[in-house]
């Protein structure tokens, strides 16, 4: 759900650009029929009615929401701009077009960008040095520590430490459960080897 929704998204929506940037390239007089306004308010609503709906799940709801600003804008500039091409000009509802287009592009560079930082499964700098703090503050040094995203928000990785020459291992393994039960509140998955050469017997 969450690379799969925000992907297929994505490609929907270049897809989408794409055509309207063919359209809107070669523009020829047309009419607009008022009523086009009314299906362009009739959509926004339902549209926000499915969002309201999706929000409810805690998880797949941020991913099926992605574009919610935008589809909201859009279908508020379509039924203003066709009302007024239909009463007015048509150069309107053009021009309306346009706008929507640019925040379009705007959006998908957006997030493409999110998604290909997303599916890079690199984890941000500050949550590394956070957790290497950490370890550090309970006394152990850092030889070496990965972590990676596995989705937005949630994290697993591993670390090799090296206890104080004076530590005994009990308390070693006292420290490190309660280092990676905090991380795991904070959705962090920590598995801490400790380096045993170092450690008192």
């Amino acid at each position: 759900m969450a690379y799969g929704g925000s992907l297929s998204v994505l490609i929907i929506y270049a897809l989408a650009t794409g055509f309207s940037v063919a359209m809107l390239g070669t523009p020829e007089p047309y009419n607009v029929d008022w009523r086009a306004s009314i299906t362009a308010l009739i959509g926004t609503a339902l549209y926000a009615l499915a969002i309201a709906v999706a929000r409810l799940d805690p998880v797949g709801g941020s991913v099926l929401a992605v574009f919610t600003l935008s589809e909201v804008l859009e279908g508020l500039v379509s039924a203003g701009a066709s009302y007024a091409g239909a009463t007015l000009s048509y150069i309107i509802d053009y021009i309306g077009g346009l706008a929507i287009l640019a925040y379009l592009l705007i959006s998908l560079t957006r997030e493409a960008r999110r998604v290909v930082e997303e599916l890079s499964d690199v984890a941000e700098r500050g949550l590394i040095e956070n957790i290497r703090r950490v370890l550090e503050e309970r006394g152990f040094k850092v030889k070496s520590l990965r972590v990676r995203q596995v989705i937005p928000g949630k994290y697993h990785g591993d670390a090799i430490v090296e206890a104080p020459h004076d530590m005994p291992l009990e308390v070693a393994n006292i420290l490190v459960d309660e280092i990676t039960d905090m991380l795991a509140k904070n959705n962090i998955d920590l598995t801490v080897h400790i380096d045993k050469m170092r450690l008192k017997w």
